[in-house]
Parts: structure tokens; sequence; C-alpha cells
């Protein structure tokens, strides 16, 4: 190769910052992440590439979103790193760039940038802003404090004159654009995310006079333009994102350089050989630099009215077969087109569309094998969900809305708790159900190969048809499959009425879908300030006095009960709550003249999707009666509830075969041993909520045998009872994480999963003596008889006659049931 071809093509090789030789940095060049993605890896398996191959399949799982191989990448990568000294590569690593073999290709700050910027990235994906601003911001720390360029040695002149070639004087020898454009714009999208607007802002400063006039910073402008948009669109400044995206930059002498090669490259492939080394055309080259772009600009203009620009931008993004390779990215293309055409009002097309986007979030989401980042990744993508509801909505299809809430709730669950080997214990057929697990799962990685995307799919599908035949409870837990409305509809009593609510806070709506056994309704609400009402109606009647909280309670009942009275049936009202409605106390919303629970016997759903797996008829254990678990020794005097007690010693004097374990002996083993052989359980007992990894959350019992004290969320789904119904009385047992993913992964649903027909708890902690005479009421009606919710209802109302604040009996709800 002669000096000058050698030159051009050392030069493409900069700019990617790859070498040739490697199908890995052809695919991730070429944008063909799937291909790369696709092909999950252990650490031992890495061993056969050099570091610039783990680098590019590092750069290949996060563009295509495949956040488990990632991170088992980024770890493989730091250990590169630090073996070479803390240098992310050096001279001799490198075919064109080796002028002095045995010299450092690269400072030491360079490979730290890399791996903080790489890790920084992927945690914004993966919604924790905080620390993905942490890491940016050292990363961008090492950006301006140090010369970040693959620069070649003082022999190579005519390369350098390239590189600075149009470059300012105080440019010149750092062309640190590069990088810091990066770096710059994960930190502004996380400082906008945390709600740090000042810091976001002067990124968006720095990114706008960042030097790219030179031809080399000039070939990625565009890559700085990106970054600048996204700050813009997190800050809500679409109409900046356009601007930014629209606009040319600026174009100095070298940059005027760059786009003639570029062109010339157009006109005769050939002429410029960075295509020819990786085997692409200019289109493939513009097509993968721009592609994020691209969806950025279309977005922001249907933020801003532009329509019809944006429906045309997103249909010509989708056209091309490629974007299915960006992962995440496609997701977002589709859920623009159907918001492009929702707002033209084809509906029916754009639900479609928001089912497609639902299907590749779902199937992302599923490869995230780090429990405490699911919820989060959720979270971070309820918008769409939000758009799929309120469309259908609009479109008077309620059985559609009911779909897209169900999805939206189920998800959070299932990414939690798919790859727990826990769900598989006390199943009708645990080794088959374990079996098929591994089985989806290992399918659910082929899904997601590029070349093997529909066998892989169909495949997963035909599996769970199969554990569905074995254990179809089990089986809603590993996939969200919404139960079609009108099979919900046959599960509701004759006088029962399903309430579900979506609220969508980033647009302050709410939504409610109605459900009786012969009709199916849905409508918007107008609800202005939901949270904050239902915070402060909290805060009211935590103070356990006055009157305040009765204005809070006649403003929620006028915002979410009213408007859909004339649709509730008189008998009960199945609530399924979402985001902030987790923590309403709904039987304490007042009309002007009574409490809802005066109008409605209310029982709670985490979603509509348990109802098939309710049991509907009483459930007859191996042995009758009642367990009580009461003041568990945890040792230390400050966790005693000797009112716990009390309650446990009161219930057993008025409840018939009541067997009660008290203190040291209250322990969790004793629970695990004995709890499937009783109709009734009662836990009075702390429990414990974690809100960044809600399966740690726990039930804190007496430790023994071989057993902590913890009863955690996933012990519970392992468990196997046949309890008709279990009570938690203890310290706000009913709250689990309301994330923005939503569904209360709390102990709840746990217990109804383990075999639990009902779950009675409570949202904050009751005075002793308020607990007790409710507790005295409710198992003497089910001593009657009387239904959950009946028994819950009458224990309210003689707890009333004697506490008449809401405090004191309005905390107790029924689950299930």
């Amino acid at each position: 190769m002669n000096r000058r071809w050698g030159l051009l093509v050392a030069v493409g090789l900069v700019l990617t910052g790859c070498q040739t030789g490697g199908e890995a940095e052809r695919a991730v060049l070429t944008g063909n992440y799937g291909s790369v993605a696709g092909t999950v890896r252990d650490e031992s398996s890495f061993a056969a590439l050099d570091t610039s191959e783990v680098y590019n399949l590092c750069d290949a799982y996060l563009k295509f979103r495949r956040y488990e191989p990632f991170f088992t990448c980024h770890d493989v990568l730091t250990q590169r790193v630090a073996a070479k000294d803390g240098y992310i590569k050096t001279r001799n690593d490198d075919v064109f760039l080796n002028a002095d073999p045995a010299g450092n290709y690269m400072n030491r700050p360079y490979g730290q940038f890399y791996l903080k910027i790489l890790k920084a990235e992927a945690l914004l994906g993966l919604g924790r802003n905080a620390e993905a601003l942490t890491l940016a911001s050292e990363a961008d720390r090492l950006a301006v404090e140090n010369q970040f360029v693959d620069r070649p040695s003082e022999d190579n002149r005519e390369l350098m004159a390239l590189f600075t070639l149009g470059v300012s004087e105080g440019q010149r020898g750092s062309t640190n654009t590069l990088v810091r454009a990066r770096s710059l714009g994960v930190v502004g999208m996380a400082a906008a995310r945390v709600g740090d607007t000042a810091r976001a802002q002067d990124a968006i400063t720095a990114l706008k006079e960042l030097d790219t006039g030179g031809f080399f910073t000039r070939a990625t402008d565009s890559g700085r333009r990106h970054w600048l948009a996204r700050v813009q669109y997190d800050m809500g400044d679409f109409a900046g994102v356009v601007e930014s995206l629209e606009g040319s930059g600026k174009v100095g002498a070298g940059g005027a350089l760059w786009e003639i090669l570029v062109l010339h490259a157009k006109l005769n492939p050939i002429a410029y050989p960075l295509y020819a080394a990786y085997g692409m055309s200019p289109q493939t080259w513009e097509f993968v630099q721009g592609f994020e772009g691209e969806l950025m600009l279309n977005r922001a203009r249907l933020r801003v009215g532009k329509v019809d620009q944006a429906k045309a931008g997103f249909q010509e993004i989708l056209a091309e077969p490629r974007s299915k390779d960006f992962g995440e990215l496609h997701y977002l293309a589709l859920h623009g087109l159907a918001e492009s055409l929702a707002a033209q009002g084809d509906y029916a097309t754009a639900l479609g569309l928001f089912r497609q986007s639902a299907d590749v979030i779902e199937a992302q989401r599923s490869s995230i094998n780090i429990d405490a980042y699911k919820v989060g990744f959720a979270g971070d993508k309820t918008a769409l969900y939000a758009d799929a509801v309120e469309a259908a909505v609009a479109a008077g299809d309620a059985a559609a809305a009911l779909e897209f809430a169900e999805r939206a709730k189920g998800r959070a669950l299932v990414d939690l708790l798919a790859q727990r080997t826990e769900m598989t214990k006390g199943r009708r057929d645990p080794v088959q159900a374990a079996s098929l697990l591994t089985e989806i799962d290992r399918l659910e990685k082929q899904s997601l190969q590029a070349a093997a995307a529909v066998n892989g799919a169909t495949l997963r599908a035909a599996a769970l048809d199969k554990l569905s035949a074995v254990d179809a409870e089990l089986a809603s837990l590993v996939a969200v499959r919404p139960v079609p409305a009108e099979k919900i509809q046959l599960l509701l009593g004759a006088d029962e009425t399903l309430l579900e609510f979506f609220f969508n806070p980033g647009a302050d709506k709410v939504f409610a879908v109605m459900a009786t056994r012969d009709k199916i309704t849905a409508k918007e609400l107008e609800a202005p300030g939901l949270e904050r009402e239902v915070v402060a109606l909290r805060e009211a009647l935590r103070r356990a006095k006055g009157e305040t909280w009765r204005r809070h309670a006649a403003a929620l009942f006028d915002m979410l009960i009213r408007p859909v009275s004339g649709e509730l049936r008189t008998g009960m009202v199945s609530i399924v709550p979402h985001g902030a409605l987790h923590y309403l106390p709904f039987a304490a919303l007042w009309d002007g003249s009574g409490y809802l629970m005066d109008r409605h016997k209310i029982r709670l759903l985490p979603s509509a999707n348990v109802l098939p797996f309710l049991k509907m008829e009483a459930i007859q254990s191996d042995g009758a009666g009642l367990l009580i678990f009461g003041n568990p020794d945890l040792g230390d005097p400050k966790f005693d509830l000797p009112g716990a007690q009390r309650e446990s010693m009161a219930i057993r004097a008025s409840f018939d075969k009541a067997h009660v374990l008290l203190r040291d002996v209250a322990t969790e083993s004793a629970f695990k041993r004995t709890a499937s052989s009783f109709g009734m359980l009662h836990l009075a007992s702390h429990g414990e909520f974690v809100a960044n990894d809600p399966l740690s959350s726990r039930l804190l019992l007496a430790p023994g045998e071989g057993d902590d004290g913890s009863l955690t969320v996933p012990e519970i789904y392992g468990l196997a009872l046949r309890a008709d119904l279990v009570t938690l009385s203890a310290c706000e047992t009913g709250l689990g994480d309301v994330s923005t993913g939503d569904d209360v992964v709390g102990l709840n649903r746990g217990f109804l999963y383990a075999g639990a027909r009902g779950i009675v708890s409570s949202l904050w902690s009751v005075s002793d003596d308020a607990t007790e005479a409710l507790m005295r009421v409710l198992y003497a009606e089910l001593g009657k008889g009387a239904s959950h919710a009946d028994a819950l209802r009458q224990a309210q109302i003689e707890t009333r006659r004697r506490f008449e604040h809401p405090f004191y009996w309005a905390a107790f709800q029924l689950t299930g049931g």
C-alpha cells in the first residue's frame, strides 16, 4: 500500500476508533449490531479476542441494548485495560499507526474515559440516572484534563496536517471534540433526568461551543449535534432539537475538505479507502452515523406539530431493514410512527404499531438479568403504554385500553421474577416447570439474534404454550400474555365492576377502564395534581386528628370516582390501581356525605390478569384453622411489638382452631414448615421494603433452624400455600415500591402467587388498640362465613364507631379475595 492510500485508510481508522480485520468491527461500523449482540458470551469466551474486538462487542451490546452481556463484556474490558497498565491499547496493537512499536498509543486516562462513559450510557438506558451522572462527570473531567486523540507521531506529517487542518489554534494538538461531545451529552441527559436543569443547560452551552470546523472534527459534527439534541430533548426543548439536527453546523476549511471527500466517495466509493476497507458504501456510513439523529429529529418534529414530516421520517427509518439492529431505538421508531398516525386519527393502524413497539420493548426487557436495574428500565418506557392507552380511549376501543394497561403493569413483575429459581418450587410439577423455564430463557436469547429472530420467537412461543399447559400461573410471570378482555369479563361477579386506572404522570392524565360481565367502557379523567392530592390526603390522615383530610378525600373522589359512578354496580368494586394510586386508601374517599366504602364493597387487584388464578371457590386445606405468628423475637428490644402479641392472643381467644406462635418460636423455618397446613394465616410482624431492589423486601420473623428470619419476596413465591386468607398485620406491609414501571412488587402479589386467595394488609402503621379492635371483628365475621370483602367492610364499620378518624381503619385493604 503506497503512503497516500495508507494515509487515508489511517484517517478512516482514527475516525472510527477501530482497526480492520474483525467481523465484529465490520458489523459495528455497518450498523449490524444484532449480528454481534445476538451472541451472548460469558467471560471465558472472550479469551480469543483482542482488546479492540472486546471493545467493539461492548459497543454493539450497548447499541443493541443487550445489558446483561454488556456488563459481562465491560468487566472483561476493564480487566484488559488493567492488564495493559491502564492503557486501552498500545502502538503494537495497531497495524497502520505503528511508527513507534514500543511506545504507548494513548495515555492512561483514555482507557478510563471509555470504561466510564460506556458504563454511564448503559446506566442511563436502565434509568439509573444519578449513577450515570456521576460516571459521566468523571469521564468528562478526564476529557477536559487530557489530550484524547489517536495521534500519529510527528514523522507522519501529512497525516498530522489533516488532523489539524481547519482546527482553531486553541484546539490544535487536542482534537478532543471527538470524545468531549459524548461525555457532555451523557452528563447533560443524566442531569436533565435527575432535575439538575442548570447543569444540563451548561452541557448544552458547552456542546454548542465545541469546535467542529476542522477536517478531523467535521467528520464527527453530526455526533456533536446528535448529543446536543439528546440533551435538548430531555430538557423538553423540541424546537431546539429540530434546529440542531436540521442545521448544517459550522464548516471551516478542513470541514469543507471533508465534505468534498465524502461527495467524491459517493460518486466513486472505491476512491475512498475507508468504505472499501470495511466493505460498505457511503450510504451505509451515513445511515449508521445518522440513524439516531434522524430518529431524534422526527420525534422532535412530532412534538412541535410537524406531524406529516415526522410520519414520513419514521416511515423512512423503518423501511431500512437494519433499523431492527438498533434494539431499543427500533421501538422508538415504531412508537413515533404510531403517535403520528394517532395524531392524524388513524387509530386502527396506530394501535397495531403500538403493539409491535411493545413487543420490541418486552423482548428487550427480558435481556436484563440484573434485578435492581429492571424496574428502572421499565419505568423509562412507560410513555409507550401511556400513549397507547390514550389512543385506545380516543378510538373508543376500551378492550385495547385494558390490554395496554395490563401489559404495562405485568411486564415490570415479569422482569423481576422470570429468572428466579424459587419460582418453580411448590408448583404441581416443579421439575418440568424448571426445564421449560430454562428452554424459554435459551430461546429468548436466540430470538434476539437477527438471523434467528423469527424461528427463535416461534419456538419460544411454543415453549410458553407448553408451560401454560403445565402451570398457567407460572407462565404468566415469565412473559406478558394479557388475558383477553372478554375472558376477564366472564371472571367478574354478577354484581361486580372492574375499575382499572392508568396514570400518566408526565402528562398529568388518568384513564379509567370499567368492565362488568356485559359491558366495557373507558374514559379519560380530569385529574390535575393527582399525585399532590394523594400525598396531601395521606399526610392529613396520618396526623390522626382534624378535618383537613376530608377536603383531599373529596377532591380525589371527584377526580376518580364521580366521573365513573354511573358505570359502577352497587355490589363489589374491584380496583386495579396504577402509579401513585397504589398509595391511596380508597375506602376513605369522601363523596360529601359518606365514604366510598359505604357505597361499595372494595377489593384491590395488582392487575386484572390475576383473576384467572384466584381460587373462586373456598379453599380446603389439609388442616383447618388459623395459624398466627405474633411479635417474633428479632434479637433487639426496639423491634418488639407487644401490641401485636396482645392482638394475636385476642384473635386466638375468639377463633376456634387457632394455633399461635410467639417470640422465639415464631421463626421463618416454622412458617415454611407449617403454613401450607392452615386455611388462614395471620402475621403480626415487621415488614421491610427495599425500593431499589423490590425482591429484597421481606417479612421479619425469628431466626432459627438454618433460616435467618428474613422471609423475602422470592421465598414467598416459592411457597405452596393453600390459604383462603393471609393477614399481614404489621408496619405498612401492603406498600411495596411503586416505580414508574408500576406494579407494586411487594408481599401481596407474592402471597397470591404462592396460593393465597386473599390478603389483608395495611398502608401505614395503625395504633395497637385500633388494629386489635378491627382484627377481632374481621375474624369474627369470617368465622360466621362472611366473604373477605364483607368481613373487612364490617370490621371497618365497627372500628369507625369507636375510632372515627379514618387514620384508624382506612389503612387496611383487601387484595384478591
